[in-house]
């Protein structure tokens, strides 16, 4: 038995609404793809206004907080769409 990804989401496991939404000129999709050391830059070097801020200011911090850790451990290399049983224990 092969595993083939699916038609409907082209292996992303998204569904359409979450596919379809956009992080500047990447679909979450292909952010998830990138590594963890590129997706940390990129969100580090985030430029917000101060609305921008208020409604998102606290998700980003986290957001950062969780992929600084796991850039610190050595994980920069991975990606965010990796299936579980590639990883190990």
């Amino acid at each position: 038995v092969d595993e083939v990804p699916c038609t409907a989401c082209d292996g992303s496991r998204l569904r359409p609404d979450a596919a379809a939404t956009r992080f500047g000129q990447q679909t979450l999709g292909e952010l998830t793809a990138q590594p963890l050391g590129e997706t940390l830059e990129q969100f580090a070097a985030l430029k917000l206004s101060k609305a921008e801020k208020g409604m998102i200011g606290e998700v980003l911090r986290e957001i950062v907080g969780r992929l600084k850790f796991l850039v610190e451990v050595g994980l920069d290399y991975m990606s965010l769409d990796r299936r579980s049983p590639t990883l190990s224990g």
